[in-house]
């Protein structure tokens, strides 16, 4: 009885839904394609990839210290051995802890960046479904097909990278 019942109310919820969206303006943006095409994306993307580099370069400076150390202990005493063992152990600590702390913080502004990004998305998908009439608009990602003629992406990704440049 509980399954027909649902099954009834979601007959209706669809039919309806459905005659809603002929007469409804629907449209679909591709979010992850305005993610990747926006102007704003690429800027952050190359500050990331320098900070990352700069990061890299330290970690292999550290590793590098750690070998010169680890090949200083062949040769020592066994006294001057067991504090370069302690010096071997605080450096590997050391990289351990700037690998973690490089990886969050490169993540928190990725984060950080990809918020900032869809605060810009947002709003401007709105605007241009109101100016052009839509009822909705559809994130193409989630969608498993669209006919032709609903995707509205490049005008999406037109205007964003058009307000990025005004207000650079």
């Amino acid at each position: 009885m509980k399954k027909a019942l649902i099954s009834l109310i979601l007959v209706g919820l669809i039919g309806t839904g459905l005659a809603w969206a002929k007469d409804g303006k629907i449209g679909v943006v591709y979010l992850r394609k305005v993610f990747e095409s926006y102007e704003k994306t690429k800027a952050y993307d190359d500050k990331l990839a320098n900070k990352s580099r700069e990061i890299e370069k330290k970690i292999r400076d550290l590793q590098q210290d750690i070998q010169k150390i680890q090949a200083s202990i062949e040769v020592l005493g066994e006294k001057e051995r067991s504090q370069k063992i302690k010096e071997l152990r605080e450096k590997q600590i050391e990289l351990r802890k700037y690998q973690m702390e490089a990886m969050r913080n490169i993540g928190q502004e990725r984060e950080r960046y990809m918020r900032e990004i869809l605060q810009d998305i947002k709003p401007v998908i709105s605007d241009y479904a109101k100016k052009k009439g839509y009822d909705i608009i559809l994130n193409g990602d989630m969608l498993l097909y669209s006919v032709d003629g609903y995707d509205l992406t490049d005008d999406i990704v037109k205007l964003l990278n058009e307000n990025y440049k005004a207000n650079k």
